[in-house]
């Protein structure tokens, strides 16, 4: 094994571990695997074989298996959406479930300022049509 590189790009290390789960596949079944568009898959499995994280097998070299050189996992540079995006995407199945305090409680705590906090107590529609 050799050293890790921790500057690897986070679509990169998505689709390591992609292949470290589906060995043997394709560009298509990576891009659709990741809901990835497919030019990207493809640049980005280009770079990763020319810096030895990857290779191709099978026939017409159409399938991609790791290496076994080390790589990062993804969790050390997941991107961070911001909190109220996250309240949001939590929030339809937590009103159904007589959730909403415990969002606003996970708001606060995840950095949203008291206006935000405010705010989005006062403007609760989105939350209840969501819910819907």
């Amino acid at each position: 094994m050799s050293v890790v590189d921790h500057r690897m790009q986070f679509g990169s290390r998505r689709i390591c571990e992609f292949l470290l789960a589906h060995p043997g596949a394709t560009r298509r079944q990576v891009s659709e695997g990741l809901g990835s568009i497919y030019v990207t898959v493809k640049k980005t499995l280009a770079q990763l074989e020319r810096n030895g994280y990857v290779k191709r097998e099978g026939d017409y070299s159409s399938t991609f298996t790791l290496t076994g050189k080390s790589f990062p996992p993804s969790v050390e540079c997941m991107p961070r959406a911001r909190p109220e995006a996250k309240a949001k995407t939590w929030a339809p199945a937590a009103i159904k479930r007589g959730e909403l305090e415990r969002i606003l409680f996970d708001m606060v705590r995840l950095g949203c300022s008291e206006r935000e906090y405010e705010r989005e107590c006062e403007d609760e529609a989105w939350l209840l049509e969501a819910a819907a």
